[in-house]
């Protein structure tokens, strides 16, 4: 009989043993940095009558379309003019006029106008989220300044590139 209990001891004994093993999960995380934009181009259509209260005017396009940044971190957002100038095609052949690019601004709506040249002007911040988090999407107001005796009659173009970075 206490042989029996021996055995029995010794079996449940076993059954009381343990082994752990560790495991290590290692999930990578990529640098998330977006910017989209809802439209690539604004078009200003002025009207002589645009000039009857003044030969130098200021013209804006309010909302004229969004910026959404998609984020895993802080951001912001510099805008500056491509040239200093813009391209111009007269209507009139052999006008060799220009017209700065000083003469075009931007603005997060609401905001402060920042005025272009080929250097950088921040005009938005923000904080990680996607496109629906407060703040990450936004409508962009343009204003242009003009003068029937500075600016003659023709297309007028101006790219403006917007940099996303990370501070």
């Amino acid at each position: 009989m206490l042989l029996c209990a021996a055995l029995i001891s010794g079996t449940g004994f076993a059954a009381f043993a343990a082994t752990t093993q560790t495991v290590t999960f290692t999930v990578t995380v990529p640098s998330v940095l977006e910017l989209t934009t809802t439209s690539n181009a604004v078009t200003l259509n002025l009207t002589a009558s645009d000039y009857a209260g003044s030969d130098a005017i200021l013209s804006e396009v309010a909302a004229a379309h969004q910026l959404a940044v998609r984020s895993n971190r802080a951001w912001v957002i510099n805008v500056r003019s491509v040239t200093a100038n813009f391209a111009f095609t007269p209507s009139n052949v052999g006008d060799t006029r220009t017209k700065p690019s000083t003469d075009l601004s931007v603005r997060k709506a609401a905001g402060t106008y920042q005025t272009l040249s080929t250097s950088n002007v921040t005009l938005a911040s923000g904080t990680a989220g996607g496109v629906t988090h407060s703040g990450n999407t936004f409508d962009l107001d343009y204003r242009v300044a003009t003068d029937i005796t500075l600016d003659p009659p023709g297309s007028y173009a101006l790219d403006v590139l917007y940099t996303l970075t990370a501070p």
